[in-house]
């Protein structure tokens, strides 16, 4: 499972950044045997150099290869987590509004995973 992690960049740079690092520490911490992209996160420095429609051409084609995506942050402020938004909701992806409600929903998979294996025996 491959989860993208949308979180605002520009504008404050460094906060976003830290930001978006502790929402995939959290985000691992409800599913560890996930994978994330998350490019405001560690793979921003892959993107220094590029025009800002190079970075988003390059993060909606990621977005394609992932299972669902989780907005953290301002999102609705940002205008490239709107982009995100629109091709997630084309791609019919999983959407989960927060960390909160990504961890919610991991929860309750495991709860009923755990309720269906012990009916099971």
């Amino acid at each position: 499972m491959r989860i993208y992690i949308a979180h605002p960049y520009t504008g404050d740079e460094e906060k976003n950044r830290e930001c978006a690092l502790k929402a995939e520490e959290l985000l691992r911490q409800a599913t560890p045997n996930a994978e994330f992209f998350n490019p405001v996160g560690r793979l921003s420095g892959r993107f220094e150099g590029l025009s800002y429609a190079d970075v988003m051409a390059h993060c909606l084609s990621e977005l394609t290869e992932c299972d669902g995506i989780v907005f953290c942050g301002d999102w609705k402020e940002s205008t490239g987590c709107r982009f995100e938004a629109y091709t997630a909701k084309q791609l019919q992806l999983p959407r989960w509004y927060g960390v909160g409600a990504y961890a919610a929903t991991w929860a309750q998979v495991e709860s009923k995973a755990e309720h269906e294996e012990k009916m099971a025996i």
